[in-house]
């Protein structure tokens, strides 16, 4: 578009009445000149006729000294009917004193939602433990508004979305997404005064979200452990074995740093947890164990060292579902040796080639427990478990023992109003007994002795501690083992 000073020297003006076939008649103007026509029924409506024949509905007024031109559109898209009902409205907006132009100019400049989440980041991501959360969040179900100016997001929109996305993922993943949201605009409102209009997350009711209580089964922790021992990855072995063991946070297990423990003590220190406080962690024996035996090698400060920019390990995901995958495939073969009556030989002979395809033999026992046996296969399943679940698991395990609920959040250190005040009164010592027996308990029904982390680092090759107990644990009556719980 020429400037405005550009196109009132090569324009010339024109009054005629408005009409279909008047503005089709038009003709095209030479190359870099414009044609302006005035409609002589509504005020200040004209139509601007390019090189090209292009024919564009304005309206142009002189505002305070200044001459304002709103675009309506083209020719023949819009009638004349329909540009002289909107040039009314214009005029009648000019009336009141308000200004469309101005109005639009300022439009133009109102920042986009990526625009606000990017001055949410640099102004409050410096004070998050995790940024990347929100970041993921964001760019997971958020950033399709991305583009959006925040006054056209409106309050409707969000709460069909946040439905939405809770029938898709889950009511947590929906009330996370919808929390920040409403963050980021009360920000912008309240706190950084960079937005004058509403919250449109403003009085959306979250989500009932209910309460995750899985955890590892009597019945599943044998094969779990075997498929721990099984795996190539010792750093995935050891942190997977230290999660049960101790019951802490992923995020704290990753970034364990040797200046933090005290293993002649059997005490972990962790400088911050998820409460933001820090916590004074007892290893049992068998944690303890686990640490020895990883040593403190090259001087590298991590217990768990990484290759990316923190230095140590973040998130063991395509590990995580290589240990399912592989508790999966050992109780299949333990289901398929119990229906089919397979001896010791058959089951460490079998068990050896499937764990070198576990995909494919997955499929095949399923397929054969199905077809021959009629057995659901989808019970033997580790989907919905999580790696959090293994700080569940402790804190289900010493329930089992018989430790408090006092005990158990201690344990975990959970902070709650209530019994935070408790927790704090208690010694290390009840703590230490009971996250004890606890995981001696667990190793006890994964047929784990005392002594014997140094045989499970070195189970890949499954001779004879894969198929032993794979073969008691097919002779075990479920119903046996339900009833322990």
């Amino acid at each position: 578009m020429l400037p405005r000073a550009e196109e009132n020297r090569l324009s010339r003006a024109t009054h005629i009445n408005f009409t279909k076939t008047a503005i089709a008649a038009l003709p095209a103007v030479a190359a870099e000149q414009r044609a302006t026509y005035y409609d002589v029924k509504t005020r200040g409506l004209v139509i601007l006729v390019t090189p090209r024949g292009a024919k564009t509905f304005y309206v142009r007024r002189k505002i305070k000294g200044r001459t304002e031109r709103i675009h309506i559109g083209r020719f023949p898209e819009w009638t004349v009917e329909r540009a002289r009902a909107r040039a009314d409205e214009i005029n009648a907006a000019f009336g009141r004193g308000d200004n469309p132009a101005e109005a639009r100019r300022v439009g133009r400049a109102e920042m986009t939602l990526n625009d606000l989440f990017a001055e949410y980041i640099s102004r409050n991501g410096p004070h998050l433990r995790r940024p990347d959360k929100p970041k993921n969040n964001y760019r997971l179900y958020l950033g399709h508004w991305g583009g959006r100016k925040l006054s056209t997001i409106k309050h409707h929109e969000v709460d069909s979305w946040h439905k939405q996305l809770a029938r898709g993922k889950s009511n947590v993943t929906a009330n996370i997404a919808l929390k920040l949201l409403h963050v980021m605009f009360n920000k912008a409102i309240h706190e950084w005064r960079i937005w004058t209009g509403d919250n449109p997350a403003h009085g959306i009711r979250k989500l009932r979200e209910k309460s995750r209580e899985r955890f590892l089964q009597p019945a599943e922790m044998p094969f779990f452990m075997m498929a721990v021992a099984a795996e190539p990855n010792s750093d995935l072995r050891d942190l997977i074995q230290l999660a049960l063991l101790t019951g802490a946070r992923r995020a704290n297990l990753v970034s364990m740093r040797w200046d933090q423990l005290s293993l002649d003590d059997q005490l972990w220190r962790i400088p911050e947890t998820k409460n933001g406080t820090p916590q004074l962690l007892p290893l049992s024996p068998e944690a303890t164990q686990v640490l020895r035996a990883r040593g403190h090698a090259n001087g590298c400060p991590w217990v768990f060292p990484g290759t990316g920019t923190t230095g140590h390990t973040i998130e063991p995901k395509r590990g995580w579902l290589r240990i399912k995958q592989r508790t999966e495939l050992l109780r299949l073969v333990a289901a398929a040796a119990e229906w089919g009556g397979w001896r010791e030989e058959e089951i460490h002979t079998y068990t050896e080639r499937a764990l070198l395809n576990c995909a494919e033999s997955i499929e095949a026992l399923r397929a054969e427990l199905k077809q021959q046996h009629g057995v659901d296969t989808d019970q033997y399943k580790l989907q919905d478990l999580r790696f959090h679940d293994l700080r569940r698991t402790l804190g289900s395990w010493q329930a089992r023992m018989g430790a408090s609920l006092a005990i158990i959040g201690k344990s975990l250190h959970h902070k709650s109003p209530v019994s935070t005040a408790v927790y704090a009164r208690l010694d290390l010592d009840p703590v230490r007994a009971s996250i004890d027996r606890a995981t001696a308990a667990m190793w006890k029904a994964a047929g784990i002795s005392e002594n014997s982390h140094d045989s499970t680092r070195e189970a890949c090759d499954l001779s004879s501690q894969l198929h032993l107990r794979a073969t008691t644990l097919a002779a075990r009556d479920d119903r046996s083992v339900a009833a322990t719980h």
